[in-house]
């Protein structure tokens, strides 16, 4: 378990606190706050996936971004943003959590459209923002990968 606390922290985060349900089911009585040291354990888990849906979903924003918005003095300060979100992202980043986020890409995708449609609507990009794609257009090992670039306007 400790090896599993090392790689793949989430995975031990969701384990310890199943593990703790069940002794909890079987042993009331120990004296151990069990809802409450299940529930830290459930956070923590779901942190670690809000953190990195947010991550991906900040890499995706600026992705539509650099390869819809006719603006060009911001595009070097995009792309400075996705080394670094991705950085972080690839530091956090677990075989649990890696799955957790392919399941979910089409939902980061949906939630930075609308976030990139309301910034570009913003600076006057309604035409750009009116043509970014309704379908997810970058996979998610486009999204890691530190040196993939979508096509430019």
């Amino acid at each position: 378990m400790s090896d599993l606390y090392e790689t793949d922290p989430h995975a031990w985060a969701m384990s310890q606190a199943d593990a703790l349900r069940g002794i909890a089911r079987s042993h009331p009585r120990l004296g151990l706050d069990f809802p409450h040291l299940i529930e830290e354990l459930d956070g923590m888990a779901g942190s670690d996936r809000r953190r990195v849906e947010s991550l991906a979903e900040a890499i995706v924003q600026h992705l539509l971004l650099l390869e819809h918005s006719p603006a060009k003095d911001p595009r070097r300060h995009w792309q400075s943003e996705v080394v670094d979100f991705r950085d972080a992202l690839r530091r956090v980043l677990t075989g649990t959590l890696e799955a957790h986020l392919t399941e979910r890409m089409d939902a980061v995708y949906d939630a930075a459209r609308g976030v990139t449609r309301r910034k570009m609507r913003l600076y006057g990009e309604q035409a750009a923002a009116e043509r970014l794609p309704a379908a997810r257009p970058y996979t998610l090992e486009q999204v890691l990968d530190p040196d993939w670039w979508p096509p430019e306007p």
